[in-house]
Parts: C-alpha cells; sequence; structure tokens
C-alpha cells in the first residue's frame, strides 16, 4: 500500500503514513536484525523531498509507547512518544520533538497528548508553526470539533493523522479536510491569528 501512494508524495515537504505495515516496531528485533521495519521506512523516506513521519507502536523490551517516527533522505531523525498515556498499556515518555521543513517548523504530539494543552503551549513557545497530532484514535468524541476548537484558541493549524481518520484545521479554526480516504494531499496555509484582547478597568 505504502508504494502506491509514494510516487504521489514524492514533492511533500512533510510525508504521514499511518498504515498497518508500519504499525509495530520491535526495538530489540530491529537492534538484533531480526526485523527490517525501520530499513524499510528509511527506503520510503528517501523517495521523498521532504520530511517523513510514520505512526506506530514501539516495543522496547516490553515497554510499549504509541509513538511518531521521523526520517530525511533515508536518515532516522528522532522517535516521539505519547508523553501522557491514559491507556495502561502504554508506557508515558518524555520530551517534545519539532520537524524544521524550510523556514516553518512543526511539532509533533502522539495520541492524547493533543488534549494537553501545556504541551501545545510549550510548541509555541519553541516557534512552532503546526501542529501535527498522530493515532488520535482513540477518542470517542468529535475530532473535526475538537481539532477545530484547538487551532483556533491557540491560532495555529492542526494536523490529525490516525489510522480510522484525518482532519485538517486551518490556524482560525476553519476545517480544511477531515475523512477516512487511505490517501490525501493537500497544502496547508501557515499563519498567525493575533486576537485583539480588550480590558476595562474600574476608576
Amino acid at each position: 500500500m505504502v508504494n502506491e501512494y509514494v510516487g504521489r508524495l514524492c514533492d511533500a515537504d512533510i510525508a504521514i503514513f499511518s498504515v498497518k505495515e508500519f504499525d509495530r516496531i520491535d526495538v530489540k528485533s530491529e537492534l538484533d536484525g531480526d526485523s527490517e521495519t525501520l530499513v524499510k521506512m528509511g527506503a520510503v523516506s528517501k523517495r521523498i523531498r521532504g520530511v517523513t513521519v510514520f505512526s506506530s507502536m514501539t516495543d522496547t523490551y516490553g515497554l510499549y509507547r504509541s509513538s511518531a517516527i521521523a526520517f530525511s533522505a533515508g536518515k532516522l531523525l528522532f522517535i516521539a512518544d505519547e508523553t501522557r498515556c491514559r491507556d495502561r498499556r502504554f508506557s508515558p515518555s518524555y520530551g517534545l520533538k519539532t520537524l524544521a521543513v524550510g523556514g516553518a517548523r512543526a511539532g509533533i504530539l502522539v495520541g492524547g497528548d493533543c488534549c494537553e494543552h501545556d504541551l501545545i503551549a510549550a510548541h509555541l513557545i519553541m516557534g512552532c508553526d503546526a501542529i501535527i497530532d498522530l493515532s488520535a484514535d482513540i477518542f470517542d468524541f468529535d475530532n473535526e470539533k475538537l481539532f477545530s476548537s484547538l487551532a483556533y484558541v491557540f491560532a495555529v493549524p492542526f494536523v490529525s493523522v490516525g489510522y480510522a481518520k484525518k482532519t485538517i484545521c486551518s490556524f482560525v479554526g476553519e476545517v480544511l479536510y477531515s475523512g477516512a480516504d487511505p490517501f490525501f494531499k493537500t497544502v496547508v496555509p501557515l499563519g498567525k491569528n493575533y486576537k485583539q484582547i480588550y480590558s476595562k478597568s474600574r476608576r
């Protein structure tokens, strides 16, 4: 399935894959050479001009984490994990990761971290122009309303990519795309939504 889409994403600044083919990484097997999933991810990224991000579950010697794995031109950039897990099957991690693409920077969140406002604020302090959240399929509520609200409140574009659904919202909260298509390609406009704040004081 991945090879079917790579040709249409070769000129993308950021390509995001959330597919069953790469849905699990066993770190021990990768280090022992028994598995080559990371090698396959790197091979896919060599065919794409920009940064490639994969959604996956990582097994680090029995510690399971919901993760985002980033590559550029075949080189592993980082593995970002969900920092605050609500599912007890998974272990929390720490640290926030960002992607620099041209003159823009995108903050990476995984799973339920999109509901942690302090994590979003931390990305904005680091100068991120957009937020990308992977593996947000854990929610029972309307993704459109969630990410539209987050985009409006934080005045930054939000991109959510899960196995079941994808949602993209502009920095003013407008839903640019929402659906379950296995493949889509779009342009996410970057910008700042500076809000005017009025205050009154009694004398």
